[in-house]
């Protein structure tokens, strides 16, 4: 790419923009399509699963899902006889392994004549099928939500759901032929007492993918059922494919229905509009509630199915005739000072619509599921109408430009279920994703990331020396493989040569690494010269199905390379020395990712060109560790202008799983993070709807507690001692919580114990945390024309828009003094 001196127009910043230059896509992407799996292959994308009857749909971009083709019909020797068809092929997983594709489902059909609930394995030369079943006569394994991994090592791994502690997840070895190499061993089941267990004992739709040397695995957990609302992803890390294990998962989901917003950050009045908590039963036909005073922007979430018709005060609440699953705008008139009454009509049960063949599962009775009526109090946090819920059954694959990393996975909006895309994001190490999303959903979503060539001439390729390329392609030659610079990388012995494989090689300047068909044959390894990718050989004996190209570097620990050689370099990254680094060539759009380790979090200055042209044209965003605050400086034609917004951010916190117990809850940070304020329900965890005991009776939960947190005492880890926090008591973010207020402490973790020996009630779960600072934090900057987008931790925290689209480059800017490491960077152009 030519570098550009060209000078910045006039710039606004804002924090946190409410425009959107970028373009952006609309979930969902496939209407009326559940648990299915998705496939990248040569440039495209195939997803196929519940109700594409044996079709996949199939995509060049993630988002435009037109084209449609049957693939394979269910005929096999145990489904026979029985009502299951292509209308059971449920949770698709394709992969390509040895010149074939392998696609494995799971026949969930639970009929009146017997049932049939077990995953299958089929086979195909070409990815648009026909697939044949490799064994008619007997099922593949048991039981549910197959998915396939192939290591780096070559090795694989099927992991799947069985019905042993609940839905519990198991993994199992493979040989390259798909045959068995092992015992199944017991991968994690749901958690009981935590978000795991809303509902049901349920841990289900395992997918793995291994990056930067981590292994991570994305899961649901509770029922998948809209009614409930509680189906929820998490994540579990490990060391080693069959290592995914309890004290792996993250304590949070990482995607969740859009109603936790509303419940973390506002009061639902209806329990809690006067001093105390008005327990709420579901299944009257009133309910009645009392408010002080009359909020300015009321919201109601309704839940229900059947068809109840609901008035609040004599008004008529919109409910559909069939259910709804909603967030309505209530005109604060209805409303009274003082005493306020629901009254609902109850059809005494209907037939439902539903996806299931299954006559018995269709016909329900009506039921309230939910009711909460919030104060906003102003802008409302999300659009009005049916509210997205219940994410599940995910499939993780890189971008467009194979950079990118996307989520793809069913959702509901309201009580319909569809397929979704959202962007997945990797801070501190830990999998984030943006979702979940949908048309009225706030921020940056730009579309995924187009290559920057796509075709089958590598002759077109440009010369760089930092780039992805991506090749699917056989060949004849006696020694086939790909020219990096100076470096040959070669097909490895014992791979067929007579069919396609895919490969992928980074190069980044003076390193290259190289995947073929998934297993690692180059392991980032020294290499020179500026030349354009070639084959190795005559090109003639070259049959490519498809080629990409985008520049661009991923790097992390040991594997740095293009910086200064000033900055050292060790496994745990590069030491960033006071003064401006850069790499990149100027783009005019770009994403860009830097994750920052700061040994003294006390001090320092550091952070990024998020735009460069020349010393008096430029955008700067740097974390002031004293301030504990980032600060934008946008220079235009030599002039700054500066602006400084907090870190502090209050989150939800949920406990660690290694630490905690019944009567003791340890809370830990990713780094060294400075605390100020915690914040606790005033409700008991038996009655929190993320931790409740399945075991207990509903109405036996109701246990309020005016001062919760003077049932714990309060400790912070300094370095290997825990040692007490004194507080006072503060305005907690509303009536639901009480908060404590105390000098900010310096910590990696917070422990709450009972107070009361005697006492082993689990008196909290999930708490708020006021987090000021912390040693590591990452930035990213999304550039697309005139919009520069700067994010700390995946947090929005201003928008900068210039007049003119400018071309720029990225960098790294420390002050005097700094000890600060990069852990990791990401920096593409973008297309």
């Amino acid at each position: 790419m030519k570098k550009l001196s060209v000078y910045f127009a006039t710039f606004l910043m804002t924090a946190i923009a409410t425009m959107a230059m970028a373009q952006s896509y609309t979930n969902p992407v496939i209407n009326g399509v559940a648990d299915g799996g998705a496939f990248k292959y040569a440039g495209k994308y195939y997803f196929g699963g519940v109700a594409t009857y044996g079709d996949f749909f199939v995509s060049d971009d993630l988002v435009n899902w037109d084209k449609r083709i049957h693939v394979f019909d269910l005929d096999n020797d145990w489904t026979h006889g029985t009502g299951a068809k292509n209308n059971q092929v449920h949770a698709n997983d394709m992969t390509y392994s040895g010149g074939l594709f392998h696609l494995l489902f799971s026949v969930n059909y639970w009929g009146r004549d017997r049932h049939a609930v077990h995953i299958t394995h089929a086979t195909s030369k070409s990815i648009e099928g026909p697939y044949e079943e490799v064994r008619k006569d007997q099922w593949f394994e048991n039981r549910i939500d197959p998915m396939v991994f192939c290591d780096e090592d070559g090795k694989l791994y099927l992991y799947m759901v069985k019905f042993t502690d609940g839905n519990t997840i198991w993994g199992r070895p493979m040989n390259a032929d798909f045959s068995f190499s092992g015992d199944a061993v017991q991968q994690f089941s749901s958690q009981q007492g935590t978000w795991e267990t809303m509902d049901n004992r349920v841990a289900e739709g395992p997918f793995v993918v291994k990056y930067r040397g981590r292994y991570y695995m994305m899961y649901n957990a509770n029922h998948t059922a809209a009614e409930y609302g509680n189906y929820r992803l998490g994540v579990c890390e490990a060391d080693s494919p069959l290592a995914f294990n309890p004290g792996g998962k993250y304590p949070q989901p990482v995607v969740s229905p859009q109603t936790d917003i509303l419940e973390e950050d506002y009061t639902d009045i209806i329990r809690y509009g006067t001093d105390g908590y008005n327990a709420v039963d579901l299944g009257k036909d009133t309910i009645t509630f009392s408010v002080d005073n009359v909020p300015a922007t009321p919201y109601l979430k309704i839940a229900q199915r059947g068809g109840i018709k609901a008035w609040l005060n004599g008004h008529q609440i919109d409910t559909d005739e069939h259910a709804d699953y909603k967030f309505i705008k209530i005109n604060p008139q209805w409303i009274n000072k003082g005493e306020n009454t629901f009254t609902f009509d109850r059809p005494e049960s209907r037939i439902i619509p539903s996806a299931s063949t299954e006559p018995n599962r269709s016909r329900r009775s009506s039921r309230l599921v939910a009711l909460s009526l919030y104060d906003v109090d102003g802008t409302a946090p999300l659009g009005e109408g049916s509210l997205l819920l219940t994410p599940g059954q995910p499939n993780i694959l890189r971008g467009p430009n194979g950079w990118e990393w996307w989520l793809v996975y069913m959702a509901n909006n309201g009580f319909r279920r569809d397929q979704y895309i959202d962007r997945v994001h990797f801070a501190n190490s830990r999998m984030t994703v943006d979702g979940i999303t949908g048309h009225n959903t706030s921020g940056f979503h730009a579309v995924p990331a187009k290559p920057q060539y796509a075709g089958t001439d590598i002759t077109a390729l440009p010369k760089s020396k930092a780039y992805l390329f991506e090749a699917t392609f056989k060949s004849s030659a006696s020694h086939p493989g790909i020219q990096i610079g100076d470096k040959k990388i070669f097909l490895p012995e014992g791979m067929d040569k007579t069919v396609s494989h895919v490969w992928r090689i980074e190069r980044n300047n003076d390193i290259v690494a190289a995947w073929v068909d998934n297993v690692l044959v180059c392991n980032y390894e020294p290499v020179s010269g500026n030349d354009a990718p070639t084959w190795i050989g005559s090109p003639a004996d070259y049959d490519a199905e498809y080629l990409s190209f985008n520049e661009g570097f991923d790097e992390y620990g040991s594997h740095f390379s293009g910086w200064p050689a000033t900055l050292p370099i060790d496994d745990k990254g590069l030491s960033l020395r006071t003064g401006e680094f850069f790499k990149s060539d100027a783009a005019t759009d770009y994403a860009f990712s830097v994750q920052f380790s700061n040994d003294t979090p006390e001090q320092g200055q550091y952070g990024v060109y998020a735009a460069y042209v020349d010393q008096k044209n430029n955008v700067k965003a740097i974390v002031d560790a004293e301030r504990q605050a980032l600060v934008v400086e946008n220079t235009v034609k030599g002039k700054t202008s500066r602006q400084e917004i907090p870190l502090a951010t209050t989150v939800v916190h949920y406990p660690d799983l290694k630490g905690t117990d019944s009567f003791e809850k340890q809370y830990w940070f990713d780094s060294e993070t400075f605390v100020s304020s915690v914040e606790m329900p005033h409700l008991d965890a038996d009655n929190d709807t993320y931790a409740r005991s399945l075991s207990l009776d509903e109405q036996k939960q109701r246990s309020y507690q005016t001062d919760m947190i003077g049932r714990m005492t309060m400790e912070y880890l300094d370095g290997d001692t825990w040692r007490p926090l004194s507080y006072t008591e503060g305005n907690a973010s509303n009536r639901a919580w009480q908060k404590a207020v105390f000098s900010p402490v310096k910590t990696r973790a917070l422990r709450f114990i009972n107070k009361d020996p005697q006492q082993h009630n689990r008196n909290i779960y999930r708490i708020k945390t006021r987090r000021d600072f912390a040693a590591n934090i990452q930035l990213r900057i999304e550039k697309r024309g005139s919009e520069i987008s700067i994010f700390a931790d995946n947090r929005q925290m201003a928008t900068i828009v210039q007049k003119k689209t400018s071309p720029a480059q990225v960098g790294l800017v420390a002050g005097e003094g700094c000890n600060v490491k990069v852990v990791d960077t990401l920096y593409y152009p973008v297309y």
